[in-house]
Formats: structure tokens, C-alpha cells, sequence
């Protein structure tokens, strides 16, 4: 990849963490500090999520301590890994077998169609992506990780060291 390119993905990568760290950041605080745990269990509880009492803290405090480290660059891969994983979670558990019954026909466009379901799917979207991607060069983990190498040639495997310093063995 050349100097442009790699800039622009740098560009994207960067930009995308802006816009997701804020989007987790301002959910995490409304369901914290605004609507509270309890109007956010309440809320999921209506949309099928079990144990909503569990989840709501949980998921809230992800949202509210990942946004920023996403705005940062700090962590993006674990935070945005968790991010997937719980979002997913979510969908599987609210509108898993909704989806599953509902084969290739107008009630499953309908149901992907719902807003909500397309807010949820765009954000596995773009957490997917920085979790497969990492924060690029414009982060804080560029700056304090080391360098990955190019290319397959330069990922020896880590026992290849070992076999080198140890000697032969001669056979009798």
C-alpha cells in the first residue's frame, strides 16, 4: 500500500473512532445518568433481552468507558471486539428467532428495515471493523505497540527461535 493509501485508511480508521466513541459515549451517559438503570432495564425488557438488570450496567458502562477510549485510540481492538460481541449478543437474543422463522421473504426485509435493527447492524458494522482493523496510526496504541511486521516473510514462528539456538542432536 502506498503513502496515500495508507494516510486515507489512517484517515478513515480515525474518523470512524470519532464518530463511534461519541455514539457509545452519549448512549453509555443517557442510560446511565439520564434514563437510569432502571428505565434502561425497563427498555430492554420490553424488547425481549433476559436478565435486563444484568445487562443494563453492564452494557452501559462498555458504552460509556469504550467511547472514549474509541475516541482516544487506547485498547480499540478489545473495546471494540466487546463492543461486537455485546451487540450481537443483543440481536441474537431480542431478534434471533424473530430472524431465524422468518426466511427470505417481506417480514424479514420489514424486520431488517426497522430503524433500530439497522442502528445495531451499523454499529456492528463499524466496531467489527476497528476490532478486525485496530485504531490505525492516528491512536494512542500506534504510538505505544510496537510495529507489526509486513507480510507473511517477516511472521516467523515464534518456535523457529528456539530450534535455532538449540544444538543437533547427533545420532548414535
Amino acid at each position: 500500500m502506498n503513502a496515500a493509501a495508507s494516510r486515507r485508511t489512517d484517515t478513515a480508521l480515525l474518523l470512524l473512532r470519532l464518530l463511534l466513541g461519541t455514539l457509545l459515549t452519549l448512549r453509555g451517559y443517557q442510560h446511565l445518568f439520564v434514563v437510569g438503570i432502571e428505565g434502561t432495564a425497563a427498555e430492554w425488557r420490553g424488547l425481549g433481552l433476559p436478565f435486563p438488570l444484568l445487562f443494563a450496567p453492564l452494557l452501559s458502562l462498555l458504552e460509556l468507558v469504550g467511547g472514549p477510549l474509541l475516541i482516544l485510540g487506547l485498547a480499540v481492538r478489545p473495546v471494540a471486539t466487546m463492543s461486537t460481541l455485546a451487540v450481537l449478543s443483543v440481536l441474537a437474543l431480542t431478534q434471533g428467532d424473530v430472524m431465524l422463522g422468518l426466511g427470505l421473504g417481506r417480514e424479514l426485509l420489514d424486520r431488517v428495515l426497522n430503524p433500530i435493527i439497522q442502528n445495531w447492524l451499523l454499529l456492528v458494522a463499524g466496531t467489527l471493523t476497528l476490532a478486525l482493523a485496530g485504531a490505525g496510526r492516528f491512536s494512542i496504541d500506534a504510538q505505544r505497540l510496537p510495529p507489526r511486521p509486513a507480510g507473511p516473510a517477516a511472521a516467523a514462528h515464534p518456535l523457529d527461535a528456539v530450534a535455532e539456538t538449540k544444538p543437533a542432536r547427533k545420532r548414535k
